[in-house]
């Protein structure tokens, strides 16, 4: 079966699934491909994949961002591992821990430049503190 075929159909049967469509680097993770090959085989991008598998427009636009739905997962880890439920409160400490885990390795300015890069950014030291303070790291 041809890659843009396999593409369509993983597609088709995530939206059948869960409701939403999936991402560019859960497809390419799901078929063992990098995104670039994927770009290679749809130009126009996920907006062209959603469009040839039959993704409704308002499914494409409800979509979470990757870095969003990423930083909810590592947030709900947070919960797990302290024991305590969802609220602004515990919201508001599992950031502060993540930038007091900042502060204590790299100083105050790494703090303050890491409030003006994306999400993306702060999952990626968010993640290495849930593993250093859960014993994995």
């Amino acid at each position: 079966m041809e890659l843009r075929e396999r593409v369509l159909n993983l597609v088709r049967e995530y939206y059948r699934e869960k409701g939403s469509p999936p991402s560019m680097r859960h497809i390419a993770r799901v078929l063992k491909v990098s995104t670039r090959t994927l770009y290679r085989a749809f130009p126009g991008g996920i907006s062209q994949i959603y469009e040839m598998a039959g993704v409704p427009v308002a499914a494409r636009r409800r979509r979470v961002p990757e870095s969003l739905a990423e930083f909810y997962a590592l947030y709900r880890r947070y919960l797990s591992r302290k024991g305590c439920g969802e609220s602004l409160g515990t919201l508001l400490r599992f950031i502060r821990e993540v930038r007091e885990f900042v502060r204590a390795r790299l100083g105050q300015a790494a703090v303050e430049r890491l409030e003006e890069k994306p999400l993306s950014t702060f999952n990626k030291i968010a993640r290495v503190y849930l593993e250093v303070e859960g014993g994995e790291g």
